[in-house]
């Protein structure tokens, strides 16, 4: 490795810069200093711009409106670089959030999201969330602060190997150790982040790599740093004026602001470890660092090509054979379908993603079951969309296409596939088109197509050429959709008692009072929680593509302020409905400080049932006891109010018909529309809709 350039290899991978490049000549010192300074940095540059100002400008080349963060020294100068640039840094009550607010930017924009958190436990706390985005296929940029290079180890202030952390979970991580190397390593983080299986990515950037010389000299004590209003004028023939500028001392101080820093030499010569350590960093952290990229545009920050599967037109005739010979051919539509990319397939270079994917099944009128992200790819409702019955209708199929959908726990590990009609499978993931199949025979594919299940389905509905199955199959399916939606709007009408026997919302019915409120376009749901949250996914009916947000297969509680704060900020045109269990309610209800100081009016909904009940419906007949499981009827709507946000409360004082529920939701409604966030506290009862639900 030539000398100066730093790198670590860990977890398989490379960290840093890649190795064999030659250290450029460095550039002639350009600041007033004493012939002391002179002697322990020679013909060093002191250049105090912001380094940041580099990572920064990437960030806005890649399209990023928004980044997320809880402040810490360590990355200070990223923030200020991306507010100088005009991205807005919206800042939250945990690293967590800013972590799910990413996510939920990714997945709606199709641009990789950013969070940036500050070292240590900035950085594990986000750690929950990273594995989130890692099993939702989620792209997201994660950028840490760290410990200074050369304290890592001593005990420095949130010193921790990061490194060790998240590799495992991340598709790539990279410590940064060298100025030069923000600009490619950021770029390539983006790259890696959306292609084959989008994923989160991690960049560690040291703090003294991200400070500047200037700083770093200071943290150090070979400089000291007061601000402006503290220089006397016989501190003024100690001044150092840092590069680029060439004015005099008096000068550079006149021209700073009241509580700008300045720095100016030490009264006594440096000790000569001190210099030694400066003298490194100085040839190694900054050297042939891009100064003038940070004030003109003289690098390329915008984004690299994506690496995207293309299916072949091999591939889709194949399919178009197996299709145009079955009868009643089904569809499973899962969230990876919903990704927009670019690609060079059968037809030439195409851009195609869940409006495309849309029209697309339309067309080949296949009956269709949507997961994940894919509910609401066909609006509100669609004959092809079937939204009840999926086991009975796949063990009736003679043809499964499973688009970008994995056999996991959601579809009983495969179990629950037919056993004798063909199964063809499309996903990027070469690990997911086989998942389970080599385990007990649980499911067996037919054929297995590495390729982007969005441009396969839009692919294969241009080659079958307005080619459909007979529409009774379809008919069949809907009449048994039809008959089971009655008898879930039945059970709402039933009485929902609480824990102490007094009647309370049903819950069913509440999740019907939320869909009829709802406007019929223009609005994002998220989902965050667990026996009301599912009881949702069975009633509403998401109005458009993206149109719904769920943790995903990580099945996570906590998503939900960072969710809905990211699908605000990113579609502020739309109503955005939280959906809380009043479980997950208490992981993110903080978050109502971040809704309000950002200007996002979010309308959440707790259905509070004092309980954790997804967990007490099994673990009250298995093991005789519901310990740990009930919880208290707690004010909600108040612990909003007190976060800046609206609060309601519906069901408690004997309020338990729909019709009121209704009521209080569109006076919520009203409230957002007119610029606050609010949160509905519905007291719902028990039912036994779902019971025997757990999935492990």
């Amino acid at each position: 490795m030539t000398a100066g350039r730093r790198a670590t290899v860990l977890a398989g991978h490379v960290t840093g810069a890649a190795s064999g490049t030659q250290l450029a000549a460095q550039p002639t010192l350009s600041l007033n200093a004493s012939s002391i300074y002179h002697g322990l940095l020679g013909d060093l540059k002191l250049d105090s711009r912001n380094v940041g100002m580099l990572v920064a400008k990437v960030i806005a080349a890649h399209g990023v409106k928004h980044v997320f963060t809880l402040v810490g020294g360590h990355i200070s100068p990223l923030l200020v670089g991306c507010e100088k640039l005009g991205i807005k840094v919206a800042d939250v009550r945990h690293e967590v959030t800013a972590m799910f607010a990413a996510d939920a930017v990714a997945r709606l924009t199709g641009v990789p999201g950013v969070a940036l958190v500050t070292a240590g436990p900035g950085v594990t706390n986000t750690i929950t969330a990273v594995q989130n985005c890692a099993l939702a296929q989620s792209p997201v940029v994660l950028i840490g602060g760290a410990a200074p290079s050369l304290s890592q180890g001593r005990g420095a202030l949130q010193d921790i190997d990061q490194m060790s952390v998240i590799a495992p979970i991340v598709k790539k991580a990279w410590r940064v150790l060298a100025v030069r190397d923000f600009v490619p390593v950021m770029r390539e983080a983006f790259q890696l982040a959306a292609s084959g299986v989008p994923g989160p990515v991690f960049v560690e950037f040291p703090l003294d790599v991200l400070y500047g010389p200037m700083a770093v000299g200071s943290s150090l004590g070979l400089f000291d740093m007061q601000p402006k209003k503290k220089i006397k004028p016989e501190d003024i023939p100690r001044v150092i004026v840092p590069s680029p500028e060439t004015c005099s001392k008096k000068e550079w101080v006149e021209s700073r602001t009241v509580n700008e820093n300045i720095f100016t030499e030490v009264k006594n010569k440096p000790p000569f470890p001190m210099e030694t350590a400066f003298r490194f960093l100085i040839k190694t952290v900054y050297a042939d660092a891009p100064w003038e990229a940070i004030d003109k545009d003289t690098l390329d920050f915008g984004p690299l090509p994506l690496n995207v599967p293309a299916p072949t037109a091999a591939s889709v005739s194949q399919i178009v054979g197996m299709l145009k010979k079955a009868k009643r051919p089904l569809l499973l539509i899962g969230s990876q379908a919903m990704l927009t990319s670019e690609i060079t397939g059968p037809r030439g270079k195409k851009k195609a993603g869940p409006d495309e994917l849309a029209e697309a099944v339309r067309a080949l009128g296949v009956p269709s079951f949507l997961g994940g992200m894919a509910r609401g790819l066909f609006g509100e409702n669609h004959p092809m969309h079937i939204r009840q019955n999926r086991r009975e209708a796949m063990a009736k199929c003679d043809l499964l296409i499973m688009a970008g959908v994995v056999p996991d726990f959601r579809l009983d590990y495969g179990r629950s596939l037919p056993k004798k009609a063909p199964i063809v499978t499309i996903n990027r993931s070469e690990r997911d088109l086989t998942l389970n199949a080599d385990f007990a025979g649980m499911w067996k594919p037919t054929m297995t197509l590495q390729a982007d299940s969005c441009h396969f389905l839009v692919e294969l509905a241009a080659a079958m050429k307005g080619a459909t199955p007979a529409p009774e199959w379809a008919g069949e399916l809907k009449a048994a959709e039809v008959a089971k939606e009655a008898g879930n709007e039945a059970k709402g009408s039933e009485p929902a008692s609480g824990q102490s026997g007094q009647q309370l919302v049903n819950p069913i019915a509440a999740c019907y009072a939320i869909d009829k409120v709802m406007p019929k376009k223009d609005v994002i749901i998220v989902a965050d929680g667990g026996d009301f949250v599912a009881t949702a996914a069975y009633t509403l009916r998401p109005r458009e593509p993206l149109g719904w947000l769920d943790p995903g297969a990580f099945g996570t509680l906590g998503v939900g302020g960072g969710f809905a704060l990211g699908a605000k900020l990113a579609r502020p045109d739309k109503e955005v409905w939280l959906l809380w269990g009043d479980g997950s309610c208490g992981y993110s209800v903080a978050e109502f400080d971040s809704f309000t100081r950002h200007n996002a009016p979010v309308i959440a909904v707790v259905g509070n049932d004092a309980c954790w009940s997804q967990i007490e419906r099994d673990q009250v007949p298995m093991f005789g006891s519901s310990v740990a499981c009930p919880l208290a009827y707690t004010s909600y709507d108040k612990v909003a109010e007190g976060f800046g946000g609206k609060g309601f409360c519906v069901g408690a004082d004997g309020q338990y018909d729909a019709r009121q529920v209704e009521e209080v939701l569109r006076e919520a409604q009203s409230c957002a529309q007119q610029g606050a966030a609010v949160l509905v506290n519905i007291h719902i009862g028990k039912t036994d809709f779902r019971e025997g639900s757990i999935s492990v």
